[in-house]
């Protein structure tokens, strides 16, 4: 399978590239769907269209910024103020589909970032910027090392998105019905709670190792509102001044369904629940600087 097949099959058939994983498949599905009824594209041009831009964006060295986060960390609400302060194609979290894995390493260098910056292009959730060289791709992926996203990307910027463990693994575990029953229904919330104890500690343990120079802390959106603005500035490319990205994050933050914001009815956490976590994860917490782990 060459790039322009594995395009061409994204857009009009990205279930035979993900197989049984629905989820993914219907992310592609919903991208293109905006693109046809938003933008009258066709779907027998959006191939060619995509590939052109990449190619495009390849040669300038165009940027792409990875927030890697362990999820329920303020990515969305960081991707909405990125994007709302400086030309952006903001994707959420895109992944590799792993049957395309040993297909794209036998590709010659720039051939794998013909297909990263395509792929990307694939997810776009908006897709007003998509003609602008300059604006940054933002991935908010779930993955700590970045990995093969960095090795086939031509010009990027990782920045490590970290929250108090303990806050993340309650709000995983009592908040997000929703992907609970996606990742496992059946278990309990004792066994629940433990697998995201697990994923958080793999998680944080691995991202440390990698000693990202940039590093963004959920609390400090709401106390230290500066110091996010400044190491934002650090990695895009042309520097928005701290005002625009500040009044852009005051917004975000006001418009939960961006930035994804939980709206459910709260659950009672068990105290009992909390005081396992906070000891199962009271290592890392420490590692990453928060003195209740």
């Amino acid at each position: 399978m060459n790039l322009e097949q594995i395009v061409t099959t994204a857009v009009s058939k990205p279930e035979d590239l993900w197989g049984d994983n629905l989820r993914q498949a219907g992310k592609l599905k919903k991208r293109m769907n905006i693109l046809q009824e938003e933008y009258g594209l066709r779907k027998d041009i959006i191939p060619d269209l995509i590939l052109s831009i990449a190619h495009s964006r390849v040669s300038k060295k165009s940027k792409t910024i990875y927030f890697p986060n362990v999820g329920s960390s303020g990515s969305h609400l960081i991707q909405e103020a990125v994007s709302r302060s400086w030309p952006s194609i903001p994707l959420g979290e895109v992944y590799i589909p792993p049957m395309l894995v040993p297909v794209i390493k036998e590709f010659i260098e720039n051939d794998r970032f013909l297909f990263m910056e395509a792929w990307h292009l694939l997810h776009a959730m908006r897709f007003s910027q998509l003609f602008n060289l300059e604006a940054v791709v933002i991935n908010t992926v779930h993955n700590p090392t970045l990995g093969r996203f960095s090795d086939w990307t031509v010009n990027y910027e990782a920045c490590l998105i970290t929250r108090n463990p303990l806050d993340i693994v309650i709000s995983r575990t009592f908040r997000k019905d929703d992907y609970r029953n996606y990742i496992s229904k059946s278990e309990s919330d004792e066994e629940y709670l433990y697998r995201n104890i697990d994923l958080v500690n793999k998680f944080y343990s691995r991202a440390l190792k990698v000693g990202y120079k940039n590093r963004v802390a959920f609390e400090d959106i709401f106390s230290d509102s500066i110091e996010v603005s400044r190491t934002v500035e650090e990695i895009l490319t042309g520097v928005p001044k701290v005002k625009d990205f500040n009044e852009a994050l005051t917004k975000s933050i006001q418009d939960g369904e961006a930035t994804n914001q939980f709206s459910g009815k709260p659950r009672e956490v068990p105290p009992l629940y909390k005081e396992m976590a906070r000891k199962e994860l009271y290592g890392i917490a420490a590692s990453l600087g928060y003195e209740n782990g």
